[in-house]
């Protein structure tokens, strides 16, 4: 929703949504409630670790040292595509939600 679209302007252009995590990963319908929601493909994350890896890898990026973040992509699973129908209904509740945003967030100048 809202964090998404605030997030995805400073992402690659042809970005891919990976989810990570037991939650997503172990729950189908959690996966697929975020993909519809999102209206992008989601593809479930085949790390047990992400996180540890994840940090591990930032760690060496940082050092310099191989094997860095662009060399070692993350094993991909299976493929969530959203619904459409399903999206509508999270596209109307968005903009529910971006008023309410609106309203009760003053962003600074």
């Amino acid at each position: 929703g809202l964090i998404y679209e605030r997030l995805a302007p400073l992402a690659a252009p042809a970005h891919e949504v990976v989810a990570s995590g037991g939650g997503l990963v172990r729950s189908r319908v959690w996966a697929q409630m975020i993909a519809d929601a999102l209206g992008r493909a989601l593809t479930l994350g085949g790390e047990s670790e992400a996180s540890s890896r994840g940090a591990a890898l930032l760690a060496l990026d940082a050092l310099g040292l191989p094997p860095g973040l662009a060399a070692a992509p993350m094993g991909g699973g299976e493929l969530i595509v959203p619904d459409p129908l399903r999206r509508d209904r999270y596209r109307q509740a968005l903009a529910r939600q971006r008023r309410l945003y609106d309203t009760l967030v003053v962003e600074p100048p």
